[in-house]
């Protein structure tokens, strides 16, 4: 089995009690994060409708064949026209209908229906508003019921058109003047009183029908308020069941965190880790030739007799080119790193351990001793 780069060994083999400790502290931050995360009862609060009301009214409307034709037989009703014939069909039947529900009781209602006679002119004010200049109100019919939820009340009532005619016509007479256009509508106006989810809710709406005379004619159409509607709602907290990612995540980094631990107890007991002095050396020459690289360049130095300073790294060779501006030589493919100053070698041998340098040093003593001897 292959041993793992010397850098990385040389990392983890300083910082083994470090990184250890780090994946303990991991494991236990891990389990500890995803065990909370999956029993925690965490809440959200939200919004929920309880209820919902909803009131709608329509206008149903028919006209019976008085004076029957060719066309239009005697005794016909016709029902939910735009336009009828004032000869023909003179009188105008309606029916008013409003029905609510969603409520929690029976809801009371009010309907009242009114006749209106009027003169109008649009006016050129902002919001378009129009001028009225002469208004009659007479009422039709009323009720006053007590509704379920979804039951109708409806109110019948009827228009004689011509009749109608006859009296916008007097009231132009007693005027003396007949400005404007005039108007005949039914206005239903309605109130109910209901209680949605315990909460009382009022509403009131105005509908109308409108009915234009015309020239032998009248038209007929109908104005109904949007329906209204009331939501109850209420404020409450629910469970927040935890997420896959906030639960999973802690457990997989602990997980991974223990076994980088065992991984590095293991890889150190097998001496998988183990750095001997030669490598640290080896190491930190290597480092320190990449960090000293532009001060130094390969070449070969001239057998020339110079005195030799020998020096204890490469560090300190550096720093003597540096300070006489010289280059460090690198000799013998990295055996031997050399800084020529005057008549000096200033030399590193990475190579040359302590004890070699030891022993060369008592073999140089010896060498001198027989020349000294050999002299005599």
């Amino acid at each position: 089995m292959s041993r793992l780069p010397l850098s990385l060994r040389t990392f983890l083999d300083e910082y083994f009690a470090v990184l250890l400790i780090v994946c303990l502290v991991v494991v236990g931050g891990g389990v500890y994060l995803g065990a909370t995360a999956a029993t925690a009862e965490e809440t959200r609060v939200e919004t929920q409708q309880v209820a919902n009301w909803t009131g709608d009214a329509e206008y149903e409307q028919s006209a019976v064949v008085e004076n029957g034709t060719s066309v239009f037989a005697e005794g016909t009703r016709l029902s939910n026209r735009s336009l009828y014939f004032t000869r023909v069909s003179p009188v105008l039947d309606g029916e008013y209908t409003f029905r609510q529900s969603g409520g929690d009781e029976p809801a009371r209602v009010s309907v009242e229906l009114s006749l209106v006679e009027r003169s109008v002119e649009s006016g050129s004010s902002e919001g378009g508003q129009q001028t009225v200049y002469w208004q009659r109100v007479r009422s039709l019919a009323s009720r006053n019921v007590t509704l379920a939820a979804g039951e109708p009340v409806t109110v019948g009532f009827s228009v004689d058109v011509p009749q109608e005619e006859q009296r916008i016509r007097q009231i132009r007479e007693e005027l003396g003047a007949s400005p404007g256009e005039a108007q005949v509508f039914v206005v239903a106006s309605t109130t109910v009183q209901a209680s949605v989810a315990g909460e009382p809710v009022t509403k009131t709406r105005r509908d109308r029908l409108v009915v234009r005379p015309g020239s032998n004619v009248y038209r007929v159409s109908a104005d109904v308020a949007p329906a209204d509607s009331e939501t109850v709602t209420r404020t409450v907290t629910v469970p927040v069941e935890p997420s896959f990612t906030s639960v999973a995540v802690p457990f997989v980094a602990a997980v991974l965190a223990l076994a980088g631990a065992v991984g590095l107890v293991v890889a150190r007991r097998r001496g998988a880790l183990t750095v001997s002095e030669a490598e640290r050396e080896a190491e930190a020459l290597r480092a320190a030739r990449e960090d000293y690289d532009d001060w130094i360049s390969t070449g070969t130095v001239p057998d020339v007799e110079r005195s030799t300073v020998r020096v204890d790294s490469l560090e300190d060779l550096v720093d003597v080119a540096i300070d006489s501006d010289r280059r460090v030589i690198e000799t013998r493919g990295g055996e031997r790193y050399v800084v020529l100053v005057d008549d000096l070698a200033y030399v590193y041998e990475p190579a040359r351990r302590p004890e070699d340098a030891a022993a060369a040093a008592v073999k140089g003593t010896g060498s001198e001793a027989s020349s000294s001897e050999s002299e005599r």
